[in-house]
């Protein structure tokens, strides 16, 4: 990888729950990071990351998407509702470290 270099990254985990937390689905992937380094940022890198996911969702056979953002995380809230997910809820009970509660998006892969 000489010459080049990571302008963003994304993580994920599927769950195989025995009772789903959300709706029926028997298997659900859950949206983690999404970074884009600053200089990459707007020109589409994050939703090609999070197409991406949504993509191997698919492949692995997951019925639902969940992710979560913050309030202020307009970006990311954007690309949840162009993906169609929905906002399912805001948790006090999961907040982000600076104290900004959880706004958690759902939606059928």
């Amino acid at each position: 990888l000489e010459g080049k270099r990571i302008i963003g990254h994304t993580s994920f985990s599927v769950s195989y729950p025995t009772t789903p937390a959300i709706g029926t689905a028997e298997r659900i992937m859950y949206g983690q990071d999404v970074c884009v380094d600053p200089a990459h940022q707007r020109q589409g890198v994050g939703l090609a990351l999070c197409e991406a996911r949504v993509d191997i969702a698919r492949q692995v056979g997951a019925q639902m998407f969940v992710g979560t953002t913050w309030r202020d995380n307009a970006g990311m809230r954007s690309i949840f509702e162009r993906q169609g997910l929905s906002l399912h809820s805001t948790t006090l009970g999961v907040a982000y470290p600076h104290g900004d509660p959880a706004m958690i998006y759902v939606g059928v892969v």
